[in-house]
């Protein structure tokens, strides 16, 4: 019987080959003669042995999912702090773009990542030097800028 059902049902525990022989000789414990009424039984503890593993496959589904970490929605922004010489990486990671992306799309990051963060709107003088900074060895296209901050 579990070699025709499929490969997701067929890898069971011995707790639920007991369950299921279980439920087969309660619901079907008298043979009658009719082969009509021989499978009936049958066919109701095959039926409750599947519901009961698919609620504990769903409730085991429940519980991982909401033992899953929340992650954010939002954008991911690069984590910690600046390196002591900003690398091309960081400059990309500062910006928002790829270190091989066109000038016009690294331009257009600069300039949206200036006003977001621009001291006249409350940003932070810092800030405003090291995204210069990546926007000049994204210019630049090689080596680093030789920046200590």
């Amino acid at each position: 019987m579990i070699l025709s059902m499929p490969l997701s049902i067929a890898i069971v525990s011995p707790l639920d080959i007991a369950f299921i022989l279980w439920a087969a000789t309660v619901v079907g414990s008298s043979f009658p003669a009719n082969a009509k009424e021989q499978v009936e039984p049958l066919v109701a503890g095959v039926t409750m042995a599947a519901a009961a593993m698919g609620s504990r496959f769903m409730l085991q589904a429940w519980n991982a999912f909401k033992a899953r970490p929340v992650l954010p929605r939002l954008v991911r922004f690069y984590p910690g702090g600046f390196q002591e010489i900003m690398t091309r990486r960081e400059a990309a990671l500062i910006l928002g773009v790829r270190e091989r992306d066109v000038m016009e799309k690294i331009k257009s990051a600069h300039r949206r990542v200036s006003l977001a963060n621009h001291p006249d709107r409350d940003g932070s003088e810092y800030l405003i030097k090291k995204i210069n900074e990546a926007r000049q060895i994204l210019e630049r296209r090689s080596g680093n800028s030789g920046s200590v901050f």
